[in-house]
């Protein structure tokens, strides 16, 4: 089985050595490039195809590392204000719920349970 791999390994790679060495003179040729922005004069530079295809091959890979790291990274700012919060807690802490008072609760239509001293209580 390694010597599988080996001479696959080896193929493939000869495959790609061998178009690219067969198309030297395609990768080789010149593109003009023009920038005219139409405040000052043209500027005009050339560069050979395959400068052309690695620069873009490395802003897209630069591109692709940055998307698949951007919800990584916003976790872990998330996680770093959430562990901030727990160590150093705000200076207005958060009131504790509150029950409805009786008064208040016949104000909202809520019909409370009298607790037990309520009840056996006697009223003149």
């Amino acid at each position: 089985m390694r010597l599988f791999k080996l001479f696959t390994t080896s193929l493939v790679l000869g495959l790609i050595g061998l178009f690219f060495y067969e198309n030297a003179t395609v990768f080789k040729t010149s593109l003009p490039f023009t920038l005219d922005l139409y405040i000052r004069e043209q500027v005009n530079w050339t560069y050979p195809l395959y400068t052309v295809l690695v620069f873009a091959v490395l802003v897209g890979f630069v591109a692709g590392i940055g998307v698949l790291l951007k919800p990584y990274l916003h976790m872990r700012r998330m996680l770093a204000q959430e562990h901030q919060e727990k160590e150093s807690p705000s200076a207005l802490p958060h009131p504790p719920a509150l029950a409805p008072s009786e008064g208040n609760a016949d104000e909202q239509g809520i019909q409370t349970a009298g607790t037990e001293s309520d009840q056996t209580r006697q009223e003149p």
